[in-house]
């Protein structure tokens, strides 16, 4: 499947009109038309707002994986702030990510232990 049939399919499954896509990306409804169709393609900024506004990835949309598998990152990120999730289940979730996926979790496990330092260095200063 290629982009302008994945657009819409992902458009579609996340209740969104083609208005309300436009009004999203403040551009025309035409323009959202256009890109469905294969008649435009969006620059690649305009790109990477569409796969974040309708949560998928950016493979998802190019058509590279078949696996829409941003609402899994969403999931994992919920089970890190979770205390009582249970390290198999967390990474049972984490295998069953993409490459790409794994990394954006990783980092941010990163960034919240860099976070958790920096608090408890300030809690000791104190």
């Amino acid at each position: 499947m290629k982009f302008p049939e994945r657009l819409k399919e992902a458009r579609v499954h996340a209740k969104i009109t083609q208005v309300a896509l436009a009004k999203m990306c403040n551009v025309s409804q035409g323009t959202i038309a256009n890109w469905e169709s294969g008649t435009r393609t969006p620059d690649l900024e305009m790109f990477a707002s569409l796969a974040k506004r309708l949560n998928v990835s950016a493979d998802y949309l190019l058509g590279i994986t078949d696996t829409d598998n941003l609402s899994g990152t969403a999931n994992l990120l919920a089970a890190l702030h979770d205390q009582s999730t249970n390290t198999s289940v967390f990474v049972e979730m984490l295998n069953e990510l993409n490459e790409t996926q794994q990394c954006e979790i990783l980092g941010r496990m990163k960034l919240m232990a860099d976070q958790e330092d920096e608090f408890e260095r300030k809690e000791n200063v104190s």
